[in-house]
């Protein structure tokens, strides 16, 4: 069977942007992205994606006259926390529903007082299911709203675009990301103040250097080469299954990406013009793979949809979602076990995409509440959606893992 790894690195040009002059590159991506997020939107670009959550914290922190703290969710990576504080700001964490990654509205109304100046969200595999409630809540309480776009590019929300349905969104364009390099990101946002801050507060970051994209470039194509379709089978899926023989017993959350002190400088700084024009050239391909995402959860749905997550969400707001990933739900005290048993089967899925990071010490005392997201990062399963997964293979690992997971098979409807 054709093994298939659970993400992939889209095709990249490594050295060629970093060597680019770029000359219009900046004016051509901002006018392009801000065509494909449906017009009418100030497009900031950055070095780095989490660079625009620091500066969108920063900004309310300042518009709202010292109100400093921001409601968020912790279903996400440490850096993103991170990015808050360093604009000054702390964390108070909303939960989720049960088994969903949409936020608790009634929790988020209990979080938002008189020291609350924005609000974060966050797009999963399916966007936030009551955009339009948030919205109006954050109205009413006089905070910004702020949408966390990462994994959530092309998609809309009752006929609109995300990148123009709060104050603010931020996009990272990463090397895992579907349009993407090996660093880069976007902010979009239809309010003329806060793009006047953003640009004068890029105007004074450097650019970044071709030897501050290497580090990190060297671990993009690392993974880039261990998951092609030569190196995957022979040397990557033995590698990942005699880790998993290893690590057996022991609870599997996700991967925790490491935290840091003080904001970095490859924050603290400008893309090069090369790396804007290569963006701006693979724009045109999102839609296509959007596409296929959408293809591939359709696929799952026909044997999962009584465990996916977030299973309230309703069918308009899954048709405008990215999936990205799809994630489902088993038995907690199953999931490890149904997941190395996937693994010996030859399909390689996730747990988690991100972690609970209320749980790690560092962050355990900020205020707020993620009694629903811990238990979900530990009942779900992850499976891919990319390109590289073929119809027939999502027919044939769904129909394996519900016979692993739920001790029965729905009748195979193919398309």
């Amino acid at each position: 069977m054709f093994l298939t790894p659970k993400q992939i690195i889209y095709p990249m040009r490594y050295l060629r942007p970093l060597l680019e002059k770029g000359n219009g590159a900046e004016e051509l991506f901002t006018a392009r992205l801000s065509d494909f997020l449906g017009g009418g939107v100030h497009i900031i670009p950055l070095g780095r994606a989490r660079a625009g959550i620091h500066l969108a914290a920063k900004f309310a922190r300042l518009r709202t006259g010292g109100r400093n703290r921001v409601a968020m969710l912790p279903h996400t990576i440490p850096d993103v926390i991170n990015m808050v504080r360093f604009a000054g700001c702390e964390p108070v964490f909303i939960d989720t529903l049960e088994n969903s990654t949409n936020i608790d509205i009634d929790h988020l109304g209990e979080i938002l007082d008189e020291s609350v100046c924005c609000v974060l969200i966050t797009h999963y595999h399916v966007n936030q299911a009551r955009l339009d409630d948030i919205r109006e809540l954050c109205r009413q309480r006089n905070v910004l709203l702020f949408d966390d776009c990462a994994i959530a590019l092309e998609g809309d929300y009752a006929g609109l675009r995300m990148g123009s349905t709060t104050d603010a969104s931020i996009f990272s364009m990463s090397g895992f990301k579907s349009l993407n390099y090996v660093w880069g990101g976007a902010l979009a946002t239809r309010r003329e103040d806060m793009a006047a801050f953003m640009r004068e507060e890029l105007a004074r970051y450097p650019v970044l250097t071709p030897k501050q994209y290497k580090e990190h470039m060297l671990a993009v194509l690392k993974y880039d080469i261990a998951t092609r379709p030569v190196v995957f089978p022979l040397i990557t899926f033995p590698t990942i299954k005699r880790k998993m023989r290893a690590f057996s017993g022991q609870e599997a959350l996700s991967f925790v990406r490491r935290e840091t002190e003080k904001i970095e400088d490859t924050v603290l700084s400008r893309p090069r013009p090369g790396v804007l024009k290569e963006l701006a050239r693979k724009l045109d391909g999102v839609s296509k793979r959007l596409a296929h995402r959408r293809a591939i959860a359709a696929i799952y749905d026909q044997f999962l949809a009584d465990h996916r997550v977030a299973p309230e969400t309703s069918d308009e707001v899954r048709a405008g979602s990215c999936f990205t990933y799809y994630p489902i739900l088993v038995d907690p005290e199953r999931r490890d076990r149904i997941y190395r048993k996937m693994i010996d089967h030859n399909y390689h899925i996730g747990l988690s995409l991100y972690p609970n990071v209320h749980e790690l010490e560092a962050f355990s005392r900020m205020p707020g509440r993620s009694i629903n997201i811990s238990k979900l990062v530990r009942s779900m399963i992850s499976l891919p959606t990319h390109p590289k997964v073929t119809r027939g293979y999502a027919l044939k690992l769904a129909s394996m893992l519900s016979k692993i997971a739920y001790s029965f098979a729905p009748a195979m409807m193919f398309v």
